[in-house]
């Protein structure tokens, strides 16, 4: 999701060992759900927010390329059309300072963003569907450059087997025909990513849809649309229609969109991915040869390998490091986590005997009230490469020896006991 792609053509047997990979993540996600190895004791939240470009007559610029190479921050990436933008604000914790600290942050960036595309004759503009839309804006040429939506608008028009049709009946009537997925470029948002555990995510995901119509008719900006007055909401229909991959018939027939509100309450996020799998077929069947199952039993992490990092961190899963690498700003070398344990210009405080670091904690501490990543095993932890003062072990504790040691023989099948209070005693086998 989100990744780039290069043009290619995808047989029949690629889609069939694409759904056998999918099928096969869905048991190791249930695993995971089982085993409880998701970090979401200190949850945060994220934020993207689609943009519109114009320029200074108010029209569509399709000038995503230069502002975005204007602009360089990597916060701010290309989207489906050339006169969209999206900014995605860095997730964060809002106990820290507050929404206000949260709002000041994105009013810099975004204020930063439009000094920088003034320079390209564009300008950034937020709200649903822009009023100025014509249908000569809505082209093939204007579907970003990237491969990957040629691709996904070429592999949505195969499924139809014809023409989308965009058809919306409001205050006056609108139907039109398209011949790429670009239609979908017109409907821009501001979408809010809340991480939360997977015992409390249902609730959250019923609350959400119980309460969308109330958000509906407090947020609807978008009665516009090729210079037609529609809904009040118009990027609903449109964003329906101009997905969609069934045919009249199969319209007829009552086989479900790819895109719909939903039919039910849900008990688990696994219901989420479950009904995906079964029901849609993957539009780009792209299949890595990574095995799911073997990754979550290596408890393995490789971004430190791409991510500029010369040396592999040498007390992984604690925040330490003795070696001072550059680190993986995708994981921080945290153990089940997706944010960076510590700012890589933060000295780090030399642990007391028998301390765990939590990256959650002030101050290391051998009594941690939070789930520190060394208080039990996980099942995504770092393990580097052996080298001669690291031996490569085939357990998943090679990171919690404090200090760290080359010549420790337990590491390989050590359990360590819990550190926070409340949680299960495990035996330990062998001490570090």
């Amino acid at each position: 999701m989100g990744e780039d792609i290069a043009s290619q053509e995808f047989t029949r047997a690629d889609r069939v060992r694409h759904r056998e990979k999918v099928r096969q993540c869905l048991d190791v996600f249930t695993r995971m759900l089982r085993e409880s190895v998701f970090d979401t004791d200190d949850p945060m939240i994220g934020l993207e927010i689609e943009l519109n470009l114009v320029d200074d007559e108010a029209m569509p610029s399709m000038k995503s390329a230069e502002v975005l190479d204007e602009i360089a921050d990597p916060d701010f990436q290309t989207e489906l059309g050339q006169f969209n933008v999206e900014i995605n604000v860095p997730p964060r914790h809002l106990h820290q300072d507050g929404l206000e600290a949260y709002e000041l942050g994105l009013r810099d960036s975004l204020n930063h963003a439009e000094e920088r595309a003034r320079d390209v004759g564009a300008h950034m503009v937020m709200i649903g569907i822009l009023p100025t839309l014509g249908e000569e804006h809505l082209t093939a040429d204007a579907l970003a450059p990237n491969p990957r939506y040629r691709l996904l608008s070429d592999q949505i028009l195969n499924s139809r087997g014809e023409d989308i049709v965009i058809d919306i009946a409001g205050a006056e009537r609108l139907r039109t025909t398209a011949d790429t997925i670009i239609p979908e470029a017109a409907c821009t948002s501001t979408q809010l990513h809340l991480q939360c555990s997977p015992d409390d995510f249902a609730g959250h995901w019923n609350a959400a849809q119980a309460i969308a119509g109330i958000q509906l008719a407090v947020g609807a900006n978008s009665p516009m649309l090729l210079g037609k007055e529609l809904w009040a909401e118009t990027r609903i229909p449109l964003f329906e229609q101009a997905t969609d991959t069934r045919s009249e018939e199969l319209k007829a027939q009552g086989v479900r969109p790819r895109v719909w509100f939903g039919e039910r309450w849900i008990t688990s996020v696994f219901d989420l991915f479950e009904e995906n799998v079964r029901y849609f077929p993957a539009l780009l069947p792209v299949t890595e040869d990574e095995d799911p199952e073997q990754v979550l039993a290596d408890g393995e992490c490789r971004h430190w390998l791409s991510c500029g990092s010369t040396t592999a961190p040498s007390t992984v899963g604690t925040g330490l490091s003795t070696t001072s690498p550059r680190g993986c700003l995708t994981c921080g070398w945290r153990t089940g986590s997706w944010r960076p344990a510590r700012p890589w210009s933060t000295p780090l405080p030399t642990l007391p005997s028998g301390s765990v670091w939590c990256a959650s904690c002030p101050t290391p501490s051998d009594r941690c009230g939070r789930r520190c990543p060394s208080a039990r095993p996980r099942r995504t932890s770092i393990r580097p490469p052996a080298t001669a003062s690291t031996p490569r072990s085939t357990g998943r504790a090679w990171a919690r020896c404090v200090p760290p040691s080359s010549s420790c023989a337990g590491c390989s099948r050590s359990r360590p006991k819990a550190s926070r209070p409340g949680a299960s005693r495990r035996r330990t086998q062998t001490g570090c």
